[in-house]
């Protein structure tokens, strides 16, 4: 079993685990026994920043081998983390919860699954809202409320009757 620590952060390596499978990139992480590689998608294009990550567990990794060492002063720069704007984040989380609000008058406790199913897939496409059933007290849809005769709708000199 190789392993891999702290100090390898930022070598390139080739990594095969127990299973056969070999993975080759840079050290990005290693911590309680999990490693990461960084792998750039085009790697002789500098200004593309996709990455895939390899996670890894260190008990998996039978065999490293170095494909190129750590650069000079690498070991001692860490990298830095871009600033984090919390006021996109705090609009971000209202966003967030007011979707999440609306999301839950959606739901009904009352309905069965099934009812509940049928509402979902209505409500995508109309504007529809729970109800109570004036017969027997149980949840009922309401769709279309708010929709004014077809007569107010088409009163302009260019509306036909399709009749």
């Amino acid at each position: 079993m190789a392993t891999l620590s702290a100090a390898d952060l930022g070598r390139r390596v080739q990594v095969t685990t127990s299973d056969g499978e070999a993975s080759e990139g840079t050290v990005f992480a290693v911590e309680d026994g999990v490693v990461v590689l960084e792998s750039f998608c085009w790697p002789s294009n500098p200004e593309i920043t996709r990455a895939n990550y390899s996670v890894l567990t260190a008990a998996s990794i039978t065999k490293v081998a170095e494909v190129a060492a750590v650069p000079s002063g690498a070991a001692a720069q860490e990298r830095s983390l871009p600033a984090v704007d919390s006021a996109y984040l705090q609009a971000r989380e209202a966003r967030a919860v007011t979707r999440a609000e609306e999301e839950a008058t959606k739901i009904n406790p009352k309905a069965t699954a099934r009812f509940q199913a049928v509402f979902d897939m209505l409500s995508k496409t109309m504007p529809c809202t729970w109800g109570t059933n004036p017969q027997d007290g149980g949840p009922a849809i309401m769709i279309l409320e708010a929709v004014s005769s077809p007569r107010d709708v088409c009163s302009a000199p260019p509306c036909r009757s399709m009749a």
